[in-house]
């Protein structure tokens, strides 16, 4: 089956002609300018934000998600894959963010003074630092997102990414629903709230934005959300038939 909500947009091909014009500026600038100049410093900063940013959109959009899931299959994971763009990203920006507050009187000729560069260069160190670190350890043991039991399933909930387990009784029907161009498997339940111990925030936004706090999104595996709904549904109606 294929996944059409991967191709390229001619928006997207604007973004990268945008990014690849403003990596050529970085490398001319760095290739110019004396290796302790503030314009090389400038041309680095330009060449990891543009040119990083465009290889991370690349690699994300270009996933193969034509994967057809195995019938005896009983546990889903997080893309390695993805996980690996995320983290290279991050990456990039942990290494600008180095870069800022190691730098920061550069920034004292623009708007913005030494100070407020290097808390950026520190915030972006730090925020991304996390998603570093959290994408290094989720590459080495890949998170479960779905898991088929005989009673029910076991599905990734809340911010946190813990397993939450729903039972085929409980279910009344497993959709797709689309969000901002992201496309998610929504599970519609009789009593969500039995579920659920402390509704959250995001159990709040969830609800009112897709209709249910328990949902899937495809992108973080690798298998399409076509695929995904047809696997679940399967599991529900074979359980159902055999009750």
């Amino acid at each position: 089956m294929l996944d059409f909500q991967n191709k390229f947009t001619m928006k997207d091909t604007w973004y990268y002609l945008i990014s690849i014009g403003f990596v050529l500026i970085a490398f001319f600038i760095i290739i110019t300018s004396p290796t302790e100049s503030e314009d090389f410093l400038n041309g680095i900063l330009c060449l990891l934000f543009f040119g990083g940013g465009a290889l991370v959109t690349y690699f994300l959009k270009k996933e193969d998600r034509t994967k057809i899931i195995a019938n005896e299959t009983t546990i889903i994971y997080e893309s390695r894959k993805r996980v690996f763009i995320y983290f290279l990203g991050s990456l990039i920006f942990v290494i600008a963010g180095f870069f800022m507050m190691r730098e920061s009187t550069f920034f004292s000729e623009f708007k913005f003074n030494s100070n407020g560069a290097f808390i950026g260069g520190l915030l972006s160190f730090l925020f991304f630092g996390l998603i570093l670190i959290y994408s290094f350890f989720s590459i080495i043991k890949p998170k479960k997102v779905i898991e088929i039991s005989n009673n029910g399933i076991f599905i990734q909930y809340g911010f946190l990414k813990s397993l939450i387990f729903i039972s085929y009784e409980d279910i009344i029907e497993i959709v797709e629903t689309n969000f901002m161009s992201n496309v998610f498997i929504a599970i519609f339940l009789e009593n969500p709230r039995k579920y659920i111990r402390n509704e959250s925030f995001f159990d709040t936004i969830n609800s009112k934005l897709i209709g249910t706090p328990f949902n899937i999104n495809s992108k973080v595996t690798d298998y399409s959300s076509t695929e995904l709904l047809d696997f679940l549904t399967k599991k529900l109606e074979e359980n159902t038939k055999q009750r």
